[in-house]
């Protein structure tokens, strides 16, 4: 029923669409300027649904390039009970990104969603001492849905994503420190 719904829609915006592009054509005498202005009509038809995800796609490439991804401020050195034998963290589950952090020292907080334009969501987690509320790191990633049409019309509603690697996270904000008291950097 839905889809019968779209398609209904669908025919009344292109109807719709072809009678503007006629009668703002009808206003001139020369052939040249009529398909001129049919043509400029027809663009702004397409682009009026279409033009948020153009735009969003590009601000979404923008984000990514500048602002998704992990952002260390200081390391944190893990003694070796948090620490596999082969060097992979004990304290972090990949299946489901959570962490088992010393709670006397640090804690992981999740920030609320934010909302960009053009259907952009964009999440933060920051690693905060609890003595000093410092951020530590931080990860900011993206979501993007589409633009209105295809962020809110099924089946298209899926997201793609940047920044919202969690293994790099954990490799570059957690070193492991070695039985001798110094930093072990070649074990993650």
């Amino acid at each position: 029923m839905y889809t019968i719904a779209v398609i209904v829609v669908l025919y009344f915006y292109v109807r719709l669409g072809m009678w503007v592009a006629r009668k703002a054509a009808s206003r001139w005498d020369r052939k040249r300027i009529k398909w001129g202005v049919r043509i400029a009509v027809a663009l702004a038809f397409i682009l009026i649904p279409t033009g948020d995800w153009i735009a969003g796609r590009i601000y979404f490439n923008h984000l990514c390039e500048t602002e998704a991804g992990v952002k260390v401020y200081q390391t944190i050195e893990l003694p070796d009970e948090y620490w596999n034998e082969d060097g992979t963290p004990k304290f972090y589950d990949e299946n489901n990104g959570n962490f088992t952090l010393p709670v006397e020292k640090f804690y992981k907080v999740e920030s609320k969603t934010t909302n960009h334009p053009f259907g952009i969501k964009e999440h933060r987690a920051f690693i905060l001492d609890i003595n000093t509320h410092k951020i530590i790191g931080e990860k900011p990633w993206f979501q993007y849905w589409g633009g209105y049409i295809l962020g809110n019309f099924p089946p298209n509603n899926i997201s793609i994503g940047c920044g919202n690697n969690w293994s790099e996270f954990v490799k570059k904000q957690f070193t492991q420190t070695n039985k001798k008291g110094g930093v072990s950097h070649g074990s993650n």
